[in-house]
């Protein structure tokens, strides 16, 4: 009798063991926090052709919660996000200037797996038809599955095409825009780490510069950029401005 009491306990202990085991490998999901730094509050940008303003406004998480772009129309994007601070819907509406209400021009809806990494987004237009998905994979070192783009660093340094290639260099202090997103919307964006500040065009028939000269506040945050391609006159400024 005793020995069938000590196998039954032994039993027992196992199953605690086990169980005490998937409680600790299991991986525990946790909202994600914003990167620390400043967020950009309104872009001013102006070239030979036109002018436009974008503002930025925050959700209580601390992430973007609408952009608000103002040109010949306006256009907003609204963010929306689930408990783990993961963005699960962008709604994009836009309305003439002269209008009172904003349209809804599409929604795109993003699932996601248990590494927090978008592996499906669909997209819906207006009459709420499905005008576009999107399925990803994933390199093993988390960047985004595509032959053609290279990253490192989490900037962008590389984009081939059929007809050539873009090479990117970058400086080495924070794009403002990294700041504002969660992670796994940068990745499949590629919204680079740093700024930009030379793009180069090569293809069998022409070779074009883009450069970007920056001046930086006292946080080494950009707030003036001047692009310029001098090869076809070609001048873009722009103002960032933070809280």
């Amino acid at each position: 009798m005793k020995k069938i009491i000590l196998i039954c306990l032994g039993f027992a202990l196992l199953a605690c063991n086990d169980d005490i085991s998937m409680e600790d490998t299991e991986e525990k999901q946790i909202a994600e926090i914003p990167v620390e730094g400043l967020k950009i509050r309104l872009k001013e940008s102006e070239n030979t052709a036109k002018k436009f303003t974008t503002e930025f406004f925050y959700n209580k998480n601390g992430f973007i919660d609408s952009i608000h772009t103002i040109k010949h129309n306006i256009v907003s994007e609204k963010f929306i996000y689930n408990d783990l601070n993961q963005i699960v819907e962008v709604r994009t509406f836009s309305k003439n200037t002269n209008d009172s209400d904003y349209s809804v021009k599409n929604r795109t809806h993003y699932k996601y797996n248990k590494i927090n990494q978008i592996i499906n987004l669909e997209t819906f237009n207006k009459n709420n038809t499905l005008s576009n998905i999107q399925n990803y994979t994933y390199n093993d070192d988390g960047t985004l599955y595509n032959p053609v783009k290279i990253v490192e660093n989490e900037n962008l340094i590389k984009d081939n095409s059929s007809s050539g290639y873009t090479t990117y260099t970058f400086d080495s202090y924070r794009n403002p825009y990294y700041n504002i997103y969660p992670k796994a919307y940068k990745v499949l964006n590629y919204i680079n780490k740093n700024n930009i500040k030379l793009i180069e065009l090569k293809t069998a028939y022409q070779n074009l510069q883009w450069s970007y000269n920056l001046s930086y506040n006292d946080d080494k945050y950009v707030w003036y950029e001047i692009i310029q391609n001098y090869q076809n006159g070609y001048e873009y400024n722009k103002f960032h401005y933070y809280p």
